[in-house]
């Protein structure tokens, strides 16, 4: 099996439902634990970007990428995660421009 990420009404309803007892589940050498208040079922390898850049841009990404190697999709999500930290530094920027301003 090589899926990054199963949807709760997917994976409860097959032979993976038994991840519900345990918060996860082994498949042919690979973790996926349960996570979110969506109780998606993810591949341990990509669940830092799960939590980092939110289910629904996880599933954008996903969706982007749906026919590419898990390397390729990794490096779209770190990708998206580097532009996420750089938007974050930028409004702090600006952020800290308006406090010293206000201070002044």
């Amino acid at each position: 099996m090589s899926a990054i990420m199963m949807a709760k009404e997917f994976w409860l309803n097959s032979q993976f439902s038994i991840a519900r007892f345990y918060g996860g589940i082994h498949i042919n050498g690979t973790r996926y634990i349960i996570m979110g208040s969506e109780q998606d079922l993810v591949d341990d390898g990509f669940a830092k970007y799960y939590n980092k850049l939110g289910r629904e841009k996880f599933i954008q990404i996903l969706e982007q990428n749906n026919r590419t190697s898990h390397v390729a999709v990794m490096q779209a999500m770190e990708d998206a995660l580097n532009a996420l930290k750089t938007l974050k530094r930028a409004r702090k920027k600006q952020d800290d421009q308006h406090q010293t301003q206000l201070e002044l």
